[in-house]
Order: C-alpha cells, then sequence, then structure tokens
C-alpha cells in the first residue's frame, strides 16, 4: 500500500518518507487523506448496517459504540460520534456519494450530518466543496441555535462533560437551562462569600497592609467551587444501598510514594503526600488472601467490600465493558443459593451485564487471573479471540476499482479566502426547508385528489 502511495511499482521498497521533498509530501497529505476518507465512507456504511442488525448482541455489547470501543480500540467519545454519523449517513444519499469519492472530509460529513436533511444536503454539499471544515461547522452551529430557540428545547441541549489533558489537569464543560445556570452562579457565588467572610475574620488587621504581599490571597471561584464540593460530600444524603459512587479513592505504592486517583490519572508524589496528609483515609488490606467476609450474616456487601471491589476490578468485569462507576456487586453463586457475600463471591457488573446473568443466561466465574464469562450456549467468551483475516486489494486498490480518480487536489476546499454572512447561510437552509415542506405538503394533496 506504501508502495502504491507513492508512486512506485509493486514490489520495489518505498522511499523513506525523510528523503522525499516537501512537494512531494504535501502531494501525498492530500491524496492519501482523500483516500481514506473515501475508505471512511465505507466503513461508516458497514458500521450502519452492523448496528441496523444488532451486530453487537452477539458479544453482550450494550450499543455498537461498546462494540467499537473493545474490538476496534476507539474511545467511547469517538466511537459514540462515528455511530451517529453511520446512522444519519443512511439518510442522506448525496454525501454518501460525495464521502465516498473522497471530495468531503470526515470533519465536514461529521458537521453535515448534524442537520442535513433531504431539502438541505445538496445545498451543504456544495458549501463544504467550497467551505473549510472551521467555516462549516459555524454554519452549523448558527442553524442548531436557530433550531434550539424556535423550538424551545434548551433544557434538551443540558449537559456537563468532563476529561484529563495531557498534564492531569481536569477540563469541565457545562451547558445549563437559565434557571440552573443562574442556581449554579449563586451558590458559587455564595460559597465563595462565606470564604471571602473566613478569611477576613482571619486576618482582621492585613486589609489595610501596604504591602501587597503581606496581604492574604483572596478566595478564588475555584476555591468556592472546591469548597462547593466539600460541602457536599461531607453533608449530602447517603444511598442505604448501592455503591459508594462519590468516594474519591486514591492509590498509593507504598514502596515509591507514587499514586493514581481511581479511574483517573497519575498524580505527582508531592501531590500524594499533601492528600495523604489531608484527607480522610481508610485501608484496602489483605488477610490471607480473604479480605472483608461476611459469610450468610448479610446480603448486602458493605461499604469497606464495596471500596474493595472498586479497588480490585476498577468497574464492570464484563470483558470490554467501560463502566466504571454506576457498577453492582455481584454475587457469583446467588445468595438464595448459599452463596457468601464474600469479596471472592463478589464481582461487580453493571446493569447491563447483571440482567444479562440473572436474564440472559450468562455466568461468571472469578479466577486467579480475573472473571471469565461463558454464554448462555456454554461458549466462553474470549477477548483474545480474533475475527477472521481479511483477504482482498488495500485502500487505494478499491478505490481504483470504483474508478476513482483521486488526485491531491480532491479534498482541498475550493475556498477564496472570503468569509461568508453566516446569517445568510443559515436563512438559506431554513428557506429550503420551508420550501421542501411545502413542496411536500402539495404533492400530498395533489396525490390525494
Amino acid at each position: 500500500m506504501v508502495a502504491a502511495l507513492q508512486g512506485t511499482a509493486v514490489g520495489v521498497a518505498p522511499v523513506p518518507v525523510a528523503e522525499l521533498p516537501t512537494e512531494r509530501l504535501e502531494a501525498e497529505l492530500c491524496q492519501q487523506a482523500a483516500h481514506l476518507d473515501a475508505a471512511m465512507c465505507r466503513w461508516l456504511l458497514v458500521l450502519g448496517e452492523f448496528d441496523e442488525r444488532a451486530g453487537y448482541w452477539a458479544w453482550e455489547c450494550r450499543s455498537a459504540a461498546h462494540f467499537l470501543n473493545w474490538r476496534c480500540g476507539i474511545s467511547m467519545r469517538t466511537a459514540r460520534d462515528h455511530v451517529r454519523v453511520a446512522k444519519a449517513l443512511r439518510r442522506l444519499p448525496l454525501v454518501v456519494e460525495a464521502f465516498g469519492q473522497g471530495e468531503l472530509s470526515y470533519s465536514k460529513v461529521r458537521a453535515i450530518t448534524r442537520i442535513g436533511t433531504e431539502a438541505t444536503e445538496e445545498t451543504l454539499i456544495m458549501w463544504a466543496r467550497h467551505a473549510t471544515a472551521a467555516i462549516l461547522e459555524r454554519i452549523v452551529a448558527g442553524y442548531k441555535k436557530v433550531e434550539r430557540l424556535e423550538a424551545g428545547v434548551a433544557e434538551r441541549a443540558e449537559h456537563i462533560s468532563w476529561c484529563h489533558d495531557d498534564d492531569t489537569s481536569l477540563e469541565a464543560r457545562m451547558r445549563l437551562s437559565p434557571e440552573d445556570g443562574a442556581l449554579f452562579l449563586a451558590a458559587l457565588a455564595r460559597s465563595r462569600q462565606d470564604l471571602e467572610k473566613k478569611c477576613s475574620a482571619e486576618h482582621p488587621h492585613d486589609s489595610g497592609s501596604a504591602d501587597e504581599a503581606d496581604k492574604p490571597r483572596r478566595p478564588t471561584n475555584v476555591d468556592a467551587f472546591r469548597a462547593m464540593c466539600e460541602t457536599v460530600l461531607a453533608n449530602g444524603p447517603k444511598p442505604a444501598v448501592g455503591p459508594d459512587r462519590t468516594r474519591v479513592v486514591l492509590h498509593v505504592q507504598a514502596d515509591t510514594g507514587e499514586g493514581h486517583l481511581h479511574d483517573g490519572p497519575s498524580l505527582h508524589p508531592d501531590t500524594v503526600r499533601l492528600l495523604c496528609c489531608d484527607s480522610g483515609g481508610r485501608e484496602v488490606l489483605w488477610a490471607n488472601g480473604v479480605p472483608f467476609d461476611l459469610g450468610r450474616r448479610t446480603r448486602e456487601p458493605s461499604q469497606k467490600q464495596r471500596l474493595f471491589l472498586m479497588v480490585r476490578d476498577g468497574g464492570c468485569v464484563f470483558p470490554g465493558c467501560p463502566e466504571r462507576r454506576f457498577v453492582d456487586a455481584h454475587h457469583i453463586v446467588h445468595w438464595i443459593d448459599g452463596g457468601p457475600t464474600d469479596v471472592t463471591n463478589l464481582v461487580l457488573a453493571c446493569n447491563h451485564h447483571h440482567r444479562a446473568v440473572h436474564r440472559g443466561g450468562y455466568r461468571v466465574e472469578l479466577t486467579t487471573t480475573g472473571a471469565r464469562w461463558w454464554r448462555p450456549d456454554g461458549r466462553p467468551i474470549d477477548p483474545s479471540c480474533h475475527p477472521p483475516v481479511l483477504e482482498g486489494p488495500d485502500v487505494i486498490e478499491q478505490n481504483e476499482a470504483r474508478g476513482l480518480q483521486i488526485t491531491p487536489d480532491t479534498p482541498v476546499a475550493l475556498w477564496d479566502g472570503s468569509h461568508p454572512m453566516y446569517s445568510w447561510c443559515v436563512e438559506g437552509l431554513l428557506a429550503e426547508e420551508d420550501r421542501h415542506r411545502k413542496a411536500t405538503a402539495e404533492a400530498d394533496v395533489a396525490d390525494r385528489g
């Protein structure tokens, strides 16, 4: 494939990338991008059909996105996006045609599928060919904003999401309704005011100091938010049953002092020492390999047992399941059948896979190497099994067999550098939607007549 990409005959060693001239690198970047886009279109069509047939159920995956996460090594966030686009492409044949020829990038197609309909896909394709992905994203965002305002569904767009940055910092993004936003800001302001009052009470004479360096640091919004979290964790209601999902667990290596947050990033040793010094802690210890056994005294696991299971299992133990927070403690030998409430008889399972055991006929065992699962027909679920090896031409050969004439200019936008009037673009899409609805209504009337 590399030989074909670099224009050499099959069987001839390709020229190392470091030896190629810059012009050749530029040409290959554009040409290979178009080939990858054409292949991506095919891949998404396969994904859409796989999702339509619910092929993921053969692995007891909750969705096609979970299947991609496990079997294809794709993050859940990206996998969900791929599934959404794949479903949308099933109703956008013109987009599929342009995408399959390498004329549209995945980024542009992803944007189009957010708003594209039978009435607007032709216009959106024309804009996509002449605009950069960033410009197209702005047009789509403007349309979505008008759509939300007209439909009055701002509440449905509410969300709070987060991820860990490269430096292990937590980045959070939220979208709240006006009333919930006001509630959040009021709580943040109240928390900050309380901290400022406390600071003033502790340093009553520092406010008039001439030396700025001697003045106490004023509380920030981060301080206020931290205080809010600590207040909720200290005073909030605790569930009578179920896993302890609000506990912050710190894993520490006793010999090196290194540590990391459970289901989170690694921490600097100085931060680990600070947390161990300034926080209430609870150790999880093994006792002859059987810690925290309750036997038949109670069916519900204790909080110590749940903490141990969270540390040992990390989350749902079903192969490929990414759920780590909303999990249940499952008795391998059921309580009704005489199973004890011991950690050697308990594993964590999400709601979906917990039901798969009790209602779907799946079976789980706890071995020295971890949990092992069997299907209802008795076949083991082996995460290491491999699908059959595909034989046939590579991506470029497939594209050429389809008659695609892909060149370095194929994916390049026809943008002339001028900035579009985004409001006009949105109005144009809305007008096309109105014309399509009117034409459809007239056609219905004519059919009934």
